[in-house]
């Protein structure tokens, strides 16, 4: 009897809402940053290769 009273004491509480609410707002923010990110360094990725690309020749077709 008394861990049912506990249990329901337990979902009555309503302080650690708020709480849940900053960590789930915080992982959404993490998670956009982290696709953000990604995505720069791919771009940064392709244009490397293009200048890497564009350097070999330069140099491939100089004396």
């Amino acid at each position: 009897m008394r861990k049912w009273t506990f249990l329901k004491i337990l979902l009555g509480d309503r302080r650690g809402t708020s709480a849940v609410e900053y960590g789930f707002l915080c992982a959404m923010i993490v998670i956009g940053l982290v696709s953000a990110v990604k995505g720069v360094g791919d771009e940064n990725k392709g244009i490397w290769a293009v200048v890497s690309s564009k350097s070999a020749s330069a140099h491939g077709s100089a004396p």
